[in-house]
């Protein structure tokens, strides 16, 4: 799955970095999302449509970072302003940080180093996230601590390479 992977249907297209697994091929996902997980790490990248935040847009990309980390103790380590200029498309913007989270609901929480592109299309009213988590300190009670496997681990340039690679091929997926 290395190369521009269809995603919403073929509406958009993006590249998918190697060893990626299809959520939706395993478990329901919402239709706002596609969903792809490391076949052998904690790491996932997740495309999420959401309902575009009337607010600054340096403002828009924290708000949708807490609403995502949902974490009072998340940090935002910077918010960048990125030079791509996809059709229809006002600002892309690059923010990093990190928050705590649990999986399966187990109380052992891990470190999670978040990178995050926000698409902002005010004329469509929409707001595209696009979301690497990339876990960096496995709690030994976790259930990733005997499954963490760091030899194949996704880089940030791959994910800056699926932002770079992003676009919108039919935009009547925005209603």
């Amino acid at each position: 799955m290395s190369e521009l992977q269809k995603l919403y249907g073929g509406s958009i297209y993006a590249f998918i970095p190697p060893g990626a697994v299809d959520i939706s091929k395993m478990r329901q996902v919402p239709d706002s999302q596609e969903v792809f997980a490391h076949a052998s790490t904690d790491q996932s990248i997740i495309f999420d449509i959401l309902e575009y935040l009337d607010e600054a847009d340096e403002e828009a990309c924290r708000t949708h970072f807490n609403e995502i980390a949902g974490d009072s103790e998340a940090k935002i380590k910077k918010v960048d302003k990125l030079g791509l200029s996809p059709i229809n498309c006002e600002a892309v913007y690059y923010l990093n940080g990190e928050h705590y989270m649990s999986k399966f609901r187990e109380t052992a929480k891990n470190l999670v180093e978040v990178h995050m592109a926000i698409f902002r299309f005010k004329d469509l009213k929409t707001d595209i996230l696009i979301t690497f988590n990339d876990p960096i300190l496995i709690n030994p009670e976790s259930s990733s601590a005997q499954e963490s496997n760091n030899n194949d681990k996704w880089t940030t340039e791959q994910f800056l390479k699926t932002i770079e690679t992003f676009y919108v091929a039919d935009f009547s997926l925005f209603g």
